[in-house]
């Protein structure tokens, strides 16, 4: 009796391994505004919550106990990966809005950390926060959960995953989502190239006028402007591609 209940914690506390070393970086659930206690008691409460639904895929560590101590470190480097492979989704909207800023000329103003502990670009924490409501909105932390619960057919509790295939799957996320960030500032890279080439060629008729910092203003206005017209779109693009991933990802 003693040796069984034993065993059933060692699996609870694999699957808070799992869970828990995943809501350090989800998006939206590890925002840095939670307090740290209350994400340490939601995922102890999911733990115990989703455990029982796992007792099947479960069954073999039930029937190894002498592993369960070796098969901890491999439960935290899961939940670390597919925690980093959301985290990053959400890191392309910060990704964006500092290459915004920078083309426009605000990279040097920063602005307040909202959702994280270090103060980034103006731009880069609105679309960030952007990005975590309209997460929330849609539920994907739910389904987020959903997919890592699902995880479990593909990576069991002593499978040992080869690193070779995490960091596969890590570059293929950092990459994509570098894309995103960067379809997300293209409108604004054009804008300031075709702005500065007209002002390039209104310099050459007015060679005494600082024409450049003469127009600056009207380069972030109407960088804003544009802001305002597309920013529905481009809140929404990195919510899209993190819902999409996950729809994969439980296939």
């Amino acid at each position: 009796m003693r040796e069984a209940l034993l065993t059933l914690l060692w699996v609870h506390i694999l699957v808070f391994a799992r869970f828990g070393a995943a809501l350090v970086l989800l998006p939206g659930l590890s925002n840095a505004r939670f307090p740290v206690t209350m994400r340490i008691f939601f995922a102890l409460l999911l733990t115990v919550a989703i455990t029982p639904m796992l007792m099947q895929q479960l069954e073999p560590a039930l029937a190894s106990s002498s592993r369960l101590q070796a098969a901890l470190f491999t439960e935290v480097i899961v939940g670390l990966a597919f925690g980093f492979w959301g985290f990053c989704f959400l890191h392309a909207s910060r990704f964006a809005g500092a290459i915004i800023s920078s083309v426009i000329g605000l990279a040097g103003i920063p602005g307040q950390p909202i959702d994280e502990h270090d103060p980034t670009s103006t731009l880069a924490t609105l679309l960030s926060l952007a990005a975590t409501a309209i997460i929330f909105a849609t539920d994907l932390p739910l389904i987020s959960i959903q997919a890592l619960t699902r995880s479990y057919e593909t990576i069991p509790v002593l499978a040992v995953p080869e690193s070779g295939w995490l960091f596969e799957n890590s570059l293929k996320l950092v990459r994509d989502t570098s894309v995103i960030a960067v379809q997300m500032a293209s409108p604004f890279i054009v804008l300031v190239v075709v702005t500065n080439l007209a002002l390039g060629l209104c310099g050459k008729f007015t060679p005494q006028l600082q024409v450049y910092f003469a127009a600056l203003g009207l380069t972030i206005l109407l960088s804003f402007l544009l802001l305002g017209w597309i920013f529905p779109n481009l809140a929404h693009l990195p919510a899209e591609a993190y819902g999409s991933w996950l729809s994969q990802a439980l296939q």
